[in-house]
């Protein structure tokens, strides 16, 4: 995911573990997400995230959201956003 996110930004946006797992932890913990543990063919002992039911809403509401702040934004420059 780190280097899909560094890709699509065309490396302005970079980040780590050290930023990704707060995240994620108060994403738990606000019940947004849940996690489980599984073994992988590699052996490894791995957590995995998945969005709740609860995790899906608060996206979509959060989409709108943004959606309406772009609006506004576009109209207020006089722009359209640019797909790359």
């Amino acid at each position: 995911m780190f280097k899909k996110v560094k890709a699509i930004s065309n490396g302005k946006i970079e980040y780590g573990d050290g930023t990704l797992y707060p995240v994620l932890h108060k994403l738990e913990k606000r019940e947004l997400i849940e996690s489980y543990w599984k073994i992988p063919e590699s052996g490894r002992k791995r957590k995995y995230y998945t969005i709740s039911n609860k995790g899906k809403k608060e996206l979509v509401s959060q989409k709108e959201n943004w959606t309406t702040i772009n609006q506004i934004i576009s109209n207020l420059w006089k722009i359209e956003p640019t797909l790359t």
